[in-house]
């Protein structure tokens, strides 16, 4: 799952069957800003992506792609658990049940 919290706490969730990586997080971050445009057409001026170290946030082709598109961003430093709200929001949805009577799932 990738997650995006705007700051009126708007929540845009992203489910993948796979591991993230540049290619999936560069999908994420161009379908997360065609929305953010359908409701803000302005919101370049007021957004800047608070990331954490994560490899894929790092990578040279997501710092490209980020720059081509003219979004800002601020990487958060390490250990900062505490000041990533994406971080609090996994905190809550792992502490109830999602599957309470135990569908199995997998990727095939």
């Amino acid at each position: 799952m990738i997650t995006a919290i705007d700051t009126d706490g708007h929540i845009y969730n992203s489910m993948t069957q796979v591991n993230t990586d540049s290619d999936v997080f560069m999908l994420f971050l161009a379908k997360l800003t065609n929305k953010l445009y359908t409701e803000d057409s302005s919101y370049k001026q007021n957004c800047i992506l608070l990331l954490d170290g994560a490899a894929y946030h790092r990578s040279d082709e997501v710092r490209k792609f980020l720059c081509q598109i003219g979004v800002q961003i601020i990487l958060a430093g390490p250990y900062g658990y505490d000041s990533m709200v994406c971080e609090l929001f996994f905190s809550a949805l792992k502490r109830v049940n999602l599957n309470p009577t135990f569908v199995k799932t997998s990727k095939m």
